[in-house]
């Protein structure tokens, strides 16, 4: 479809109040969204010109209420026909009015990575009720939440540390946290804690709550009490974010790449392919392990994995997308540890191509 032309409704003062949008091939039109949200469309009356050869008749008018915009005042507008071919054009708006923001790559993925907002949610469960403690969960995530924040510069209050959390304390979280992104954000989901994979379960995955049950004949409905992986898996499948990152550093989280993924990224390092991995939305998985045990401790009180993990985005110059992480510390980890990392794309989550770009302070 083409989308034809965009018009402010203006007010005395405040800057547009709407944005009048017009497509063409009106009958073959089978949905518009602005960031996400669909709207309502009509057939074109004479109010609003078109530079179409077709009559006015086969074009659709649309109206975008301003306050689907997100907080950097950006606009998504995609167009779908009934063939499933889709235009976008994405708008800022001002003060002044609206602009076309560029269509390419490079310029949207700029963009993004200089206006969105990163995100942290970090969960260290510890302190169990039914099944042995770790040691290392605590020292972990607060490391990790100190350097996000003096080196990537996620603000304080964007990062969230929940330790010793209930099924409904993780569950409450991951809601809270994707109710709270926008389109243009970054998100990194980190769990340090027990894992499971229940090969009577048909090798699904779980993350264990600090109050999860162990399995016993007292306990028949333990699983119920641990948190499955298609849960975390349908919470990124539909936010809002631009970039998700999972990293789990559990048991058997692995469980997450066979259960979920189909391909795996590339891997660049120049300034222009970071701004387009920017540019395409991701969904993407770290992992300790793969179907197997991991290591709690002999990283200088870390796990293996968090040590290397954080050593890598320590000494990283400049940009770090999440492919380049995993490449840095696979052989490290290997090395010291019977663990395989995995680093896998989570397309039925909404993976288009895209990775998670880790940006330090200028």
């Amino acid at each position: 479809p083409s989308t034809q032309e965009a018009k402010t409704l203006n007010g005395q003062r405040s800057g547009p109040r709407a944005i009048i949008g017009l497509t063409a091939d009106a009958d073959n039109i089978a949905d518009v969204t602005a960031n996400g949200k669909r709207l309502t469309f009509r057939a074109a009356t004479g109010s609003y010109k078109t530079h179409l050869e077709q009559p006015q008749a086969q074009t659709q008018q649309f109206q975008v209420p301003l306050e689907l915009q997100n907080r950097d005042g950006t606009i998504n507008i995609v167009v779908t026909d009934r063939d499933g071919e889709s235009t976008q054009r994405l708008l800022r708006v001002d003060n002044r009015g609206v602009a076309l923001l560029a269509a390419n790559d490079i310029e949207r993925g700029r963009d993004i990575l200089a206006n969105g907002y990163y995100w942290a949610l970090l969960i260290a469960n510890q302190n169990y009720t039914h099944v042995a403690d770790l040691m290392t969960p605590f020292h972990d995530v607060e490391q990790l939440s100190a350097l996000l924040i003096e080196k990537y510069g996620f603000a304080k209050e964007r990062v969230i540390i929940v330790k010793d959390a209930t099924q409904s304390e993780m569950r409450k979280e991951l809601e809270r946290i994707h109710k709270r992104v926008e389109e243009s954000d970054s998100l990194l989901i980190y769990y340090a804690g027990h894992g499971v994979q229940e090969n009577a379960y048909g090798g699904k995955g779980f993350w264990v709550p600090a109050d999860g049950e162990a399995p016993s004949p007292e306990t028949p409905y333990y699983r119920a009490t641990w948190l499955p992986n298609i849960l975390v898996h349908q919470a990124m499948q539909v936010s809002r974010a631009k970039h998700i990152l999972l990293i789990s550093d559990s048991c058997y989280s692995g469980t997450f790449r066979t259960e979920f993924t189909r391909t795996r990224g590339g891997f660049a390092q120049d300034e222009e392919f970071f701004y387009q991995l920017a540019a395409k939305t991701s969904r993407r998985g770290l992992t300790s392990g793969d179907l197997e045990p991991v290591a709690d401790t002999g990283g200088q009180g870390h796990s293996i994995f968090a040590y290397h993990l954080l050593r890598t985005l320590k000494e990283a110059r400049g940009m770090l997308n999440a492919h380049q992480l995993f490449q840095q510390l696979v052989a490290p980890v290997k090395n010291a540890s019977q663990q395989s990392p995995q680093y896998f794309a989570l397309e039925t989550a909404g993976d288009r191509g895209g990775d998670f770009v880790f940006v330090p302070k200028p």
